[in-house]
């Protein structure tokens, strides 16, 4: 059955006039740029997401350590010194 579709929709395209294809072509391309350029921006906010979550994890250590050394203890060496 898909082959009686793609058959004519083949020779649809084909028959076609070069203006036809030419749209299609610069189509094609700005789809591809368009997809290129949403694919950068998602891969930029995905850093600047790793960038954020990294700072709060070292703001929260900070803290902790802050807190630790406060009350005689050392987040880096646990509670093992007292």
């Amino acid at each position: 059955m898909r082959k009686l579709i793609l058959i004519p929709l083949t020779l649809a395209v084909a028959a076609c006039g070069q203006s036809a294809r030419n749209e299609t072509a610069e189509a094609a391309d700005t789809l591809s740029a368009d997809m290129n350029a949403t694919r950068a921006e998602a891969a930029a906010d995905v850093a600047r997401a790793d960038a954020m979550m990294g700072a709060d994890a070292n703001a929260q250590m900070d803290a902790a350590n802050r807190i630790a050394e406060a009350s005689g203890n050392s987040a880096d060496n646990g509670a093992a010194d007292q």
